[in-house]
Parts: C-alpha cells; structure tokens; sequence
C-alpha cells in the first residue's frame, strides 16, 4: 500500500480518537459542575446527564482500544487496518443514539418555552429517530461487511450502495435537526423577552442555542462531505464522526450548566441594584437629616479598627 494512501487511512482514525478524549475530558468535567450545582434537579435529567456520561465513556474505551490495536499490538500489520472492531458499534450507532437524545432534550426545552410549537417538536424527534434508525442498520452494515471479510472492491462497492441511503439519512438529518433546532428556539426565546434584565440573560441563551448547534451541524457537514466526495480509502469522515457523541453530550451538559452561569449573572444584577437603591435612600435622609445618614453610612460599613 502506497504510503500516501496509508496516511489516508491512519491519520484521521487517530485525530478523531484524539478528539474524541478531549472531548469526554471535557463532558467529566461538565458533569462535576452539573452534580455539585443543581443536586435539586429532578431524576430524569440526573438520569440523563449520568448515563450519557458513562454511554461516551465507554465509547471512548472502546475507541482507545481500537486505536491500541490498530497502532499498538499490530503495528506493521496493514491488514489490521481492514478490522473493524467495535467501531461499527461506538461510530454510527451510539452517535446517533447520543444524538438522539440531545435532540429529543432540546425538542422538550422547545415544548416547555412554547406549547404551541409541538409540531415543531415532533418534528425534530421524528428526523432524529431516523436518523438513529439509519445509524442502527450503518452499524449493523458495518459488523456484516467485517465478518465476511469483502475484498477491497467490494468495500468501494459497500460504500457506493449499502452505505449510501444510511450515510445520506445520518449526516443530512443531524443537519437538519440541528439548524431546525436552532432557528426554532432563538425565534421563540426572542419572543419570551419582557425587559430589559431579561433580555441579556435570552441574548446569553441564544448564543449558546446557535453555538452548540451550529457546532453540531458544522461537524456532520464535515463528516458527510468527506464521506461524498473522497474515495473509501480516505477516512477523513473518521475525524467528526468519532467526535459525535461526545459532542452532542457536551452539548447538553453546556445547556444545562449554562443555568449557573444566568443564576450568577441574575444575583450580580440584584445585588448591583441593592446597592443603587441603598445608596438613594442614604443620600436622601442625608439631605433631609445629615446625622441619621452618616449613622446609616456608619452602620451600612464594616467595623475597622483603630490603627496603633
């Protein structure tokens, strides 16, 4: 195999397990500041954020153990890299899974903020189960196409044809779930703002909304356009695809966790208005009564003592 095509092949599978740990780096510490900030929540979601953090983290197990193979055990051994292993499992079916339930979590923020809008969360539910359907049988695919052990023209032959409808369903559909997502909240978190206190905290709301999802969106671009367009000995696709389901985790525990940052920025405002409105009422009874006000003042301060 001409070396050239061997860094086709090699480089990407690496990066995206690299990416990948990075990203489950990231989803612990998401889920230490979820636990020790909202021990209120109610089970479903406590339910939620830690069995998404063990789903990734087996993922990521199961990546690494791929990778140990590939580039440890069988170094050398080109053959090796025809193997599979368990990516057929972590790559299209728990990515879609994850995603599944990022989506369907969003669909129901969505129906909270706005019951009117339940066509919209149905919708969005209803292409995201496809698009787990269409990663289930890509997985499915990929154990059957491992076990009988195709040459390589029918593995170009796989990818033109068994993978084709799957592959179009999974990446388009993430797309589309994840724009349809996006432009649904921020129309109606435009419409929930009643002031002005409030409408910093949906702009925040917002910019996290169109971040998360368009970063989510952007990588199944990224997979899906490498996947048309090279031939089957690139796996550039490897590179978000491995990255999917930790990225949708990441996505939302950053939701979640985003309250503390609105809570923060809520007890700032009122204890900045506090001190505003302490401050008038000093300084009237100081221009009606100047004794009464210095006593306010003096009360209002923290006891020094006298320097020796």
């Amino acid at each position: 195999m001409p070396s050239v095509a061997l860094r086709s092949i090699t480089f990407p599978i690496l990066l995206g397990a690299l990416l990948n740990s990075f990203l489950l780096g990231t989803l612990l510490v998401q889920i230490f500041i979820y636990h020790s900030s909202f021990p209120e929540d109610s089970r479903v979601f406590k339910g939620l954020v830690y069995f998404i953090g063990l789903a990734v983290t087996v993922d990521t197990c199961l990546n690494i153990s791929d990778v140990a193979f590939w580039f440890g055990t069988s170094f050398g051994d080109l053959s090796a890299l025809s193997d599979q292993r368990y990516a057929a499992f972590y790559v299209p079916i728990m990515g879609t899974f994850v995603a599944l339930l990022a989506h369907l979590f969003f669909s129901y923020r969505i129906w909270v903020i706005r019951r009117e809008a339940w066509p919209f969360c149905l919708c969005i539910s209803l292409i995201s189960l496809a698009v787990f359907v269409s990663g289930l049988l890509g997985g499915i695919f990929g154990f059957i196409q491992d076990d009988s052990k195709s040459s390589s023209s029918d593995v170009i032959k796989v990818h033109d044809h068994l993978h084709f409808v799957t592959a179009y369903i999974w990446f388009i559909g993430l797309v589309t779930v994840d724009v349809l997502t996006a432009v649904v909240l921020t129309v109606f978190l435009l419409k929930a703002k009643v002031n002005e206190s409030s409408s910093n905290i949906v702009n925040s709301i917002i910019r996290l909304v169109l971040e998360t999802n368009m970063l989510s969106a952007s990588f199944a671009i990224l997979a899906l356009v490498s996947y048309l367009t090279l031939p089957p000995a690139n796996t550039i696709c490897a590179i978000p695809a491995y990255a999917l389901s930790a990225l949708y985790a990441n996505t939302i525990l950053a939701t979640l966790n985003n309250r503390a940052i609105i809570l923060r920025a809520r007890a700032a405002d009122a204890d900045k208005s506090t001190c505003v409105y302490v401050q008038q009422v000093q300084e009237t009874f100081s221009e009606v009564t100047p004794p009464f006000g210095l006593l306010t003042l003096r009360h209002a301060s923290p006891r020094r003592t006298a320097s020796p």
